[in-house]
């Protein structure tokens, strides 16, 4: 396991605990005395799993982060603050929580595919690895490699990320606001990146830089560090967030704005950012440590 040791600061991040809390919580949810123990399954698909942007008021906040960036941030470093050796009484409510999490989705997703984890924008990301997580814990293989137990199940990071042939040389690319395919009613909403700035109808480029991009950093890390790249079951997404730390983007950000006046120059939202600056560390330490896959297969892979 990483050492603690590594990350002094994160003793000081008091507010990690504050959005990992509800994950350790989620464990202990149980419905109120006058409510029917029946009733609970679809509360908890409404207040946790089930919300979308045009509904994110109608759960309380303090059960589970509403937006998906913020859900993706709180599981991603739940995951890495379990790859700390910290004392096991500390990790163990954040385990009990994390693995809940897992187990809830999963039984979502037997029950047929959440609209809301489809790609758009950033509202559904951060589903998939709570269930990889919580099966290999559980060793289950049906519950760990869950679009291998059913393939016609939809996450948000696996449609938006993609080989291609991008503008910048890339061959790990975003795939679009609402994955490659877009929406019939929405222009510029699929792949976009094999497109010059000059050609872009719609701009998916701040959702990718401002929103999801940084916020998939913890959750691939915590992947590659529990070796279970395998069980995600798709190489895309670990080669497009290689490509989002390590890519140089400095000319493309002068390019975007000459092109389309769009201004992606401050430090949050040029590629290399990561939402948090234990998620970075915890990057730039260990991604690529002896015994660590190749981090530049975003440059070599091209076709699916």
């Amino acid at each position: 396991m990483p050492s603690y040791s590594v990350f002094p600061d994160l003793r000081a991040l008091a507010w990690i605990a504050a959005i990992a809390a509800p994950l350790a919580a989620a464990a202990q949810t149980v419905p109120p005395p006058d409510a029917p123990a029946e009733d609970l399954p679809r509360r908890l698909r409404v207040a946790r799993h089930g919300i979308t942007w045009t509904f994110d008021r109608e759960a309380p906040v303090e059960n589970m982060p509403v937006y998906g960036r913020e859900f993706a941030r709180a599981v991603g470093m739940a995951s890495l603050l379990l790859c700390l050796d910290l004392p096991p009484e500390e990790k163990e409510p954040l385990l009990i929580g994390l693995a809940q999490v897992g187990i809830d989705l999963w039984g979502l997703a037997q029950d047929g595919q959440p609209a809301t984890w489809r790609p758009l924008g950033v509202h559904g990301i951060g589903r998939k690895w709570p269930i990889v997580f919580a099966g290999w814990l559980l060793d289950d293989p049906r519950m760990q490699s869950p679009t291998k137990t059913l393939p016609d199940l939809v996450f948000s990071e696996d449609r938006q990320t993609m080989f291609d042939v991008a503008w910048t040389g890339a061959r790990a690319v975003y795939a679009g606001h609402a994955g490659r395919d877009g929406h019939p009613r929405h222009a510029g909403w699929g792949r976009y990146e094999h497109l010059p700035p000059e050609q872009w109808e719609f701009n998916a480029e701040s959702w990718r830089r401002c929103r999801t991009s940084s916020a998939w950093v913890a959750q691939a890390l915590a992947a590659r560090l529990l070796r279970l790249e395998a069980q995600w079951n798709h190489e895309a997404f670990f080669a497009y967030v290689d490509r989002w730390i390590f890519e140089d983007d400095t000319a493309f950000v002068a390019r975007i704005r000459q092109a389309k006046g769009w201004d992606f120059s401050a430090d949050w939202a040029r590629q290399g950012a990561a939402c948090d600056p234990c998620t970075k560390a915890m990057w730039q330490r260990y991604r690529t440590a002896p015994g660590m896959p190749p981090a530049d297969t975003w440059k070599e892979r091209s076709g699916p």
